[in-house]
């Protein structure tokens, strides 16, 4: 298996620093995204990755260099901080720059209204996070964000639980 890990947690923090190297201990192809040194914007919610020039986000920053390697690695791991009981806002940039994968298309499919892929690549991806997040907000938010990725979820766990999440990547 192939693996992205996308730290948003400073790169010597010592839950990090354990997680990545939990996550990684017999995979032969990985890569590290330390972003705490990158400029990553938020959305703009332009919708021009869905209709002026569609699978590229008109915002550039540091954000392009992430989501070209998103098509390399079979899995992807967030590793976030917490704050105001939800993800870190830097977590929360990234993944809501991740729409060009999506089109402004969408289907109505067991009752509810979701996008079209852009791409057939389908994405396995997984959250660790720091603190304590309200759970009972962030556990559906991250399922309907799997699901509106044509994506799979390889769980949302305490950053202390990766063996949890290793489990799925084996």
């Amino acid at each position: 298996m192939s693996l992205l890990i996308i730290n948003t947690l400073p790169e010597d923090d010592k839950d990090a620093v354990e997680a990545i190297k939990a996550l990684t201990e017999n995979i032969l192809e990985f890569k590290v995204v330390n972003t705490c040194a990158m400029k990553i914007s938020h959305c703009t919610g332009c919708c021009d990755c869905m209709l002026k020039n569609p699978g590229v986000c008109s915002v550039k920053d540091d954000y392009e260099e992430i989501f070209s390697l998103f098509f390399d690695y079979c899995d992807i791991v967030f590793l976030s901080d917490t704050s105001l009981d939800f993800l870190s806002y830097e977590t929360v940039n990234i993944i809501q720059r991740m729409f060009p994968l999506v089109t402004v298309f969408s289907v109505y499919e067991k009752g509810k209204i979701l996008h079209i892929p852009r791409y057939e690549k389908k994405f396995r991806i997984g959250l660790l996070y720091k603190n304590n997040p309200e759970t009972s907000i962030l556990y559906p938010w991250f399922d309907k964000y799997i699901e509106h990725f044509s994506s799979t979820s390889l769980g949302i766990h305490p950053i202390k639980d990766v063996k949890e999440i290793k489990k799925c990547i084996l």
